[in-house]
């Protein structure tokens, strides 16, 4: 009889944007700064779509800020 391996339920893109929003809170990525996909990917080992998919889910959240032609920065929050 095989035994099944448990699989992860959680998506690179989940992964991701779990990350990403516990750096954000605790300060590790600071306010305005840039969040650059090619970089996010590559520290995950993944491809930019899922970190678009995360950075996308972040700026509906309120906590990155999303600007066409120029990507994504850590939005100014207050506490």
């Amino acid at each position: 009889m095989k035994k099944q391996r448990k699989l992860s339920k959680t998506t690179a893109s989940e992964r991701i944007l779990e990350s990403l929003r516990e750096q954000i809170i605790n300060g590790t990525l600071a306010p305005e700064e840039k969040l650059v996909e090619t970089d996010i990917a590559q520290e995950f080992g993944t491809s930019r779509g899922p970190v678009r998919d995360a950075l996308k889910q972040l700026a509906v959240e309120g906590v990155v800020d999303y600007q066409p032609n120029k990507g994504c920065s850590v939005a100014l929050l207050s506490p």
